[in-house]
């Protein structure tokens, strides 16, 4: 049985980041939730306690992060995007996209980021820490009533 992840919905401007959730399903959250952890962990002094704490095998609760529900027809910037994504969908560094849901050939329903050449790259590619900044949700508007919709991975 899978643990329910808690969401909320984006906002306007909203910088996101890729994370992996689990068993690897790739999801957006606030970047601040992914990057502020790390940072606060080394800021604290506790950088060498838990890394001392891995070589041991102890394991420490993860902090919460909160999924970010993305409503399709969000418009968003894929940001630093690295070379060889670029080079493989003939990308800028930084890319305009809108956020759409499609089928997998196995009927699972993924995320997938459309970019203005007509490519569509599956959130499942991105690498982990991937940037993207909320730029409008005008054509998500209604998509979602709320965060009861079926989390996508």
């Amino acid at each position: 049985m899978a643990i329910p992840i808690p969401n909320r919905p984006v906002v306007d401007g909203e910088q996101l980041a890729v994370h992996r959730f689990g068993k690897g399903a790739a999801a957006l959250v606030a970047a601040a939730d992914i990057h502020g952890v790390a940072f606060e962990s080394c800021a604290r002094g506790r950088f060498w306690r838990k890394l001392t704490g891995w070589f041991r095998g102890e394991q420490s609760p993860a902090a919460p992060v909160t999924e970010a529900v993305v409503p399709p027809g969000t418009y968003l910037i894929l940001k630093s995007i690295p070379g060889a994504l670029r080079q493989q969908y003939g990308l800028e560094d930084d890319e305009g996209v809108v956020f759409a849901l499609r089928s997998d050939p196995g009927g699972k329903i993924i995320g997938v980021l459309q970019c203005n050449n007509g490519a569509e790259i599956r959130l499942q590619d991105l690498r982990e820490a991937q940037r993207l900044e909320v730029l409008s949700l005008a054509l998500a508007e209604g998509t979602f009533a709320g965060c009861a919709e079926p989390q996508i991975r």
